[in-house]
């Protein structure tokens, strides 16, 4: 799973955390911010021709708040519904538009998000977020998707089978790959497997949501350019182009579904 939506599943976890008025915190130590040398929210207001950016908050735990304030219940992600392109989804910032959705009941609040790379001053902290209010009181359509049981098979099927393809093309590097996804959605301690192993507060999520987490981590290698540049010829490419078509759509609708199952 690339950074951003790490950070924007992280976001929205732990701000539900923060609505139901426990105590927790998100400051920039945390596996998805690290890199990050601010993380700024705005409001966007368009004046026709012109837009104005109106500083909201500077920092994570400052925007729970706000958003406490703002007499908003819960938060969820949301994915495209007309599916996704793995072509573009590789870089931090492209690809797909992921969105924030904060509910004030009956309508909600869209966040909308940006990543501007700046390596010169800090080495390390090498990212700009801001995350943007892009839509006041909106009513968002709703979409009903299979629940999280569903997406837990079918991650585990489609996995099996890019790995059939990845061995029988003699694709070892990612044979392996394939198969430490496996290892994490049958895993009982699956965020110890990933990087971002604070991606949400555990004790908030079943087992399956965890395993979904740590999969979808390693199986996400399906939107990266190395696997994106693999050439094939006739019929072998058209089973690959596929299979990661596939694989990744169920990727984010799995992800998508993992993050709202806490609410």
């Amino acid at each position: 799973m690339k950074l951003d939506l790490a950070q924007m599943v992280t976001l929205t976890s732990y701000g539900n955390v923060y609505l139901t008025n426990q105590s927790i915190s998100l400051d920039l130590n945390h596996s998805t911010t690290d890199s990050c040398k601010k993380i700024s929210f705005i409001e966007l207001i368009s004046n026709g021709e012109t837009s104005e950016e109106i500083l909201l908050t500077n920092t994570p735990n400052e925007w729970f708040e706000y958003l406490r304030k703002s007499g908003v219940k819960h938060l969820k992600i949301h994915f495209p519904p007309t599916g996704g392109d793995r072509m573009s989804a590789s870089l931090i910032g492209d690809g797909d538009r992921w969105i924030i959705e904060a509910f004030k009941e009956p309508l909600s609040d869209i966040w909308d998000v940006r990543w501007n790379f700046n390596p010169f001053e800090d080495k390390k902290r090498i990212w700009s977020v801001t995350y943007g209010l892009t839509s006041k009181n909106y009513n968002h359509p709703k979409i009903d998707y299979p629940p999280l049981e569903y997406w837990h098979k079918e991650l585990i099927v489609q996995i099996k089978k890019i790995k059939k393809f990845a061995e029988k093309q003699s694709l070892v590097q990612y044979v392996d790959i394939f198969q430490d996804a496996l290892d994490c959605i049958a895993s009982d301690e699956p965020l110890s497997l990933i990087t971002h192993n604070d991606i949400v507060p555990p004790e908030k999520y079943d087992l399956k949501a965890k395993q979904i987490f740590a999969a979808c981590n390693n199986a996400w290698i399906v939107a990266m350019v190395d696997w994106n540049e693999l050439q094939f010829k006739g019929k072998i490419q058209k089973e690959y182009n596929k299979l990661s078509d596939d694989l990744y759509l169920k990727i984010c609708r799995a992800i998508m579904v993992a993050t709202n199952s806490s609410h």
